[in-house]
């Protein structure tokens, strides 16, 4: 493999001024990027590292530990919504989960908790359309259904 000095050699014996050698370099080259190796190369490499690594953790790769405390403020949510919360979900909802803007919204924090979990609830409607609709991409295109990707 040539080193850029003997390629600058070369385009001078070709008769290039010293400006247009830099020139070509500055066109013919990413900084930084090895001669003979894509970036498209190293990006592959890096996501097949990555999903190595993800199917090493196995099934709790996304955390059942972060998915059950979500699903305790879900709960906590749900008890001020329909007014059985106790002053501890009281205290940490209005503090730290419901919205300020739901609670003025809701005229209290009863209501602000109503607020959220509408919210939650059209997420999750729209979570569940856009799976149907990869899964019937998917099907149309002859692929496997989302249920079975463990990625």
């Amino acid at each position: 493999m040539k080193t850029y000095e003997e390629i600058g050699e070369y385009l001078e014996h070709r008769g290039l001024s010293d400006d247009e050698i830099d020139d070509f370099f500055e066109h013919h080259g990413v900084k930084g990027q090895k001669w003979g190796v894509r970036r498209a190369q190293k990006k592959a490499a890096v996501g097949a590292l990555r999903t190595e690594h993800l199917k090493a953790l196995g099934p709790d790769r996304f955390g059942n530990r972060n998915q059950a405390q979500a699903q305790k403020n879900i709960d906590r949510i749900k008890r001020l919504a329909e007014g059985k919360g106790s002053k501890a979900d009281k205290l940490i909802g209005g503090l730290f989960q419901v919205p300020v803007v739901d609670i003025i919204g809701g005229g209290g924090l009863k209501g602000g908790a109503q607020l959220s979990v509408a919210r939650v609830a059209k997420h999750k409607r729209k979570v569940e359309a856009g799976k149907r609709h990869v899964t019937d991409m998917l099907d149309r295109l002859g692929g496997i259904d989302v249920r079975e990707l463990n990625v």
